[in-house]
């Protein structure tokens, strides 16, 4: 099956290859760590990827590239307020591999969740599939997969699965994010 992408998505998609060759990495905190961190910061502008792409600040026209900031535009993930802009999404990381998700704060009703218990999710997914001796046969089904990382995570310690993502919900960042990553993983 060949996937189509929209303008959207494939501007995700290259949002995600440039912040990989950036080496761009960010380990999502729990929500009341995130909350903690934009108190201490409240009136700051992003200082860097991090800030921008995990942390959620705001930032300028001058913090990102034109062309990455061209692929915010396009992908429908880019806040304009006043004079600065926020991103709409966060992406964080699971050792190389870049995941997109949900902006802070998390409130939206189709907000889709990533944190310290997608962490310990995709670290029982590898214990589990480590032991597992039947890898060639293997299908793997998630659940409400939100992100995708617990289930593109499985899949990467077993290449030769069948994959299967699920969720409820149908909106974008989810189908975004999913579509995205399969594509970059791929």
């Amino acid at each position: 099956m060949v996937a189509t992408f929209s303008q959207a998505e494939l501007a995700l998609v290259a949002l995600l290859e440039w912040l990989s060759t950036e080496n761009y990495r960010f380990t999502t905190p729990t929500p009341m760590t995130h909350q903690r961190m934009w108190s201490r910061r409240l009136g700051e502008t992003a200082e860097n990827l991090r800030d921008i792409f995990g942390w959620n600040l705001p930032f300028t026209n001058t913090a990102l590239p034109p062309t990455i900031l061209s692929l915010l535009k396009q992908s429908g993930a880019l806040l304009t307020m006043k004079n600065q802009h926020r991103s709409a999404v966060r992406v964080s990381s699971i050792n190389e591999r870049l995941f997109l998700h949900s902006a802070f704060p998390t409130d939206a009703e189709n907000a889709v969740f990533f944190g310290p218990d997608t962490y310990r999710f995709v670290n029982f997914i590898h214990q589990q599939l480590s032991q597992s001796e039947a890898k060639t046969e293997l299908r793997i089904l998630d659940v409400g997969c939100g992100s995708g990382a617990g289930g593109l995570m499985a899949a990467q310690l077993s290449p030769q699965a069948t994959l299967t993502l699920s969720d409820i919900n149908a909106t974008v960042p989810l189908m975004l994010t999913v579509r995205s990553i399969l594509r970059h993983w791929c």
